[in-house]
């Protein structure tokens, strides 16, 4: 059996940072599955969502694996600012198709100017399975803020909607985040890019979502762009056991991380042998071991049956073995105890 632990990335934000405007960046999903071994070899491939940048005084690139750049503003008088990156997802892929994505968190709205301690609009949450928004952006004097882009969703297999503009100023054109998009084969969905402002005198620009997107805003009235909806989450329907929570590896401004563990199924082995040959008249005696190849893993304490079959001529007086429970008129052995690799466990008629 296969096990596998996925963690998206998480989504950045400006901490620590001399920025305008501060937002948390989105928490990455965990998803974890089990799936059954493969008759034959199969080669996965795996892809470690990464951490967006962080946005103050440009647009936060997004992170490796589908996560998307925050949004971007550039005044008249040249200063520029911007959201963060979200964070990507982590996925595992065989051939064409996914096995598993864990969806990455969105980012954080940003904005430059030292100082002022405004608290912007977070990044959504990666999807369990399907993600959550980002927040609403902040607003001040007046402004409109920008909405927070949509998370993306598995349930309707669509991608996030970008989040609405923010209220411009008279100079201002303010334009909306994009949309995430969805998978496709065994390529995850990409997060909309944050939307931008341009001839603002100060404007703040919404963090890139991993599966949604956000937007800014604004002028002289301050309205910065929401944080960027998070990216959902998928489960090949073969897998089992699967469960979906919050990351506790890909929280804010951290990367993913894809766990891979493997069990080896018991592999059981029976023969028969005797010393002497058989006499007309006399006792003999012959021996059926079963044993647990090596290599493979201890049985899992499930009964194990043997029956034999005699030759024609043969008559059973006994049977018997250690740690099993025979019955003589059936020439059954069966034990519930579990064998380790390369053990042997005869039943002797």
């Amino acid at each position: 059996m296969v096990t596998i632990t996925a963690d998206g990335a998480g989504g950045a934000d400006n901490t620590g940072k001399p920025c305008l405007v501060t937002a948390s960046g989105g928490t990455g999903a965990r998803v974890v599955t089990t799936l059954s071994p493969s008759a034959s070899p199969t080669t996965c491939t795996v892809n470690v969502g990464g951490t967006g940048a962080a946005g103050c005084n440009q647009s936060g690139a997004g992170g490796f694996n589908g996560g998307a750049p925050g949004g971007s503003a550039s005044g008249p008088n040249g200063a520029r600012q911007g959201g963060s990156g979200g964070g990507g997802a982590s996925s595992v892929s065989t051939g064409t198709s996914l096995l598993i994505v864990a969806g990455g968190g969105g980012g954080g709205a940003g904005g430059s100017n030292a100082g002022a301690g405004i608290v912007g609009g977070s990044g959504g949450n990666g999807g369990t399975p399907d993600a959550t928004a980002g927040g609403t952006g902040a607003s001040l004097f007046g402004g409109s803020p920008g909405g927070g882009g949509q998370g993306g969703s598995t349930t309707t297999m669509t991608g996030g909607t970008g989040g609405a503009p923010g209220s411009p100023h008279s100079a201002c054109t303010a334009t909306a985040g994009g949309p995430g998009s969805g998978f496709t084969g065994a390529t995850v969905g990409t997060g909309g890019t944050g939307g931008n402002s341009t001839a603002c005198i100060t404007a703040g620009a919404g963090g890139g979502g991993g599966g949604g997107a956000t937007d800014l805003g604004n002028g002289a009235s301050f309205a910065n762009g929401g944080g960027g909806g998070g990216g959902s989450s998928f489960v090949t329907p073969s897998g089992t056991g699967t469960s979906f929570s919050a990351s506790t590896i890909g929280t804010a401004n951290s990367n993913g991380q894809v766990t891979i563990s493997y069990t080896v199924p018991s592999s059981l082995t029976i023969t028969k042998t005797h010393i002497r040959h058989f006499t007309q008249g006399r006792d003999g005696t012959y021996t059926i071991t079963v044993g647990n190849a090596p290599g493979a893993a201890p049985t899992d304490g499930t009964p194990v049956t043997v029956q034999d079959t005699l030759p024609v001529g043969l008559s059973a007086d006994s049977i018997r073995g250690t740690g099993w429970n025979c019955t003589l008129s059936t020439l059954t052995c069966t034990r519930a105890t579990s064998s380790p690799p390369e053990a042997a466990t005869p039943p002797s008629p």
